[in-house]
């Protein structure tokens, strides 16, 4: 039996690229569910969209994701690939200890993945492996010392908001979405400001947030009035649609003086690109905040290095699974960025 990982990420493709495969989520699916029943499962967070599978041989994991390769060559041509035990195993530790991500080293993903694994419609096929992983992960977490760093977006954000230094108490911060993001700013929000949640579909989920933040449950038409006195804006939804573009912003054009902050952690984006014209509006995203933390917290990146030293020796041994037949076979993808 090979195990093999096929994906494309934020370091491998652009963000245009990327997006441009998520819209083809609908028949990427399809594909896997005739080429390998059973035995695939999708992962799709914001910054990657990837395949774990299984096949009988060596030669089938290859003759599937080259297959794959052929079907979806403009948005993989770039495609990262892991084959064999060992290496899924090292590759979805990295994964799961955070050291993948934009935000070295960042929590959110291990939840994501509990959540993926736990789904009704996961593989059987994948169970025992992921357990694993996802277990593993979190002693390593622990024992690197990246849990004691509270490695967020939500606590990125708010930093840099502070770091501006212009933040009042009772001002409002617009948070456009109502997901895992959205949970952990309100969650993270600090106490003297109002966070006012904008959703449409979701509205008890919005008034719920808004209730912990002190803030308003809102409709995305209420933007245009919002935009002219907010202190900043996070947008944070799983929309295939820009949830942000020049129309809201018909007032503020007018009436505001100051500069805009909107943060950006959507992928696709949720901010139109006529957005960034506009004078006042200074927009950050995922790679900014992640260049921003690496330079300014060297506790995070010797957290880091003992943990990619932990990986390394936890998939050599790989306690646990004893029942997988190991091969070497070829390793495409560049090693975590640290």
């Amino acid at each position: 039996m090979t195990f093999y990982v096929i994906g494309i990420d934020y370091k491998t493709v652009s963000r245009e690229e990327q997006e441009a495969a998520y819209r083809l989520r609908g028949k990427i699916e399809e594909f896997w569910r005739l080429a390998n029943p059973g035995r695939t499962a999708i992962l799709i967070t914001c910054n990657r969209l990837e395949i774990h599978g299984l096949s009988d041989s060596m030669e089938e994991a290859m003759a599937k994701t080259d297959s794959f390769k052929e079907n979806f060559g403009a948005e993989f041509k770039k495609a990262y690939t892991y084959y064999g035990f060992r290496n899924v195993v090292r590759y979805g530790l990295q994964l799961a200890c955070g050291l993948e991500s934009q935000i070295k080293g960042e929590y959110q993903i291990l939840t994501q993945l509990k959540t993926w694994h736990r789904a009704e419609n996961f593989p059987p096929a994948l169970k025992k492996i992921w357990h694993f992983i996802i277990t593993t992960a979190g002693a390593i977490r622990v024992q690197a010392g990246l849990d004691r760093d509270d490695i967020n977006v939500a606590s990125i954000i708010f930093d840099d908001l502070r770091d501006k230094a212009f933040l009042k108490k009772g001002e409002e911060i617009l948070v456009i979405g109502t997901g895992k993001v959205a949970e952990l700013i309100a969650k993270k929000g600090p106490s003297d400001l109002r966070l006012s949640f904008v959703a449409r579909k979701k509205r008890s989920k919005a008034e719920h947030l808004a209730g912990l933040s002190g803030g308003d449950a809102l409709l995305p038409e209420d933007l245009k009035n919002r935009l002219v006195t907010a202190s900043a804006v996070i947008s944070a939804t799983s929309s295939p649609h820009h949830a942000l573009n020049y129309d809201h912003f018909a007032r503020a054009l007018k009436e505001r003086k100051d500069i805009l902050y909107i943060y950006d952690v959507a992928s696709p984006r949720d901010v139109a690109p006529s957005v960034y014209d506009i004078p006042f509006v200074r927009i950050k995203d995922l790679d900014t905040l992640s260049c921003d933390l690496i330079k300014e917290e060297n506790s995070v990146i010797r957290n880091i290095r003992s943990a990619t030293k932990l990986i390394e020796e936890r998939s050599i041994h790989q306690e646990g699974i004893k029942d997988a037949k190991d091969y070497k076979g070829r390793y495409t993808a560049e090693p975590a960025c640290v």
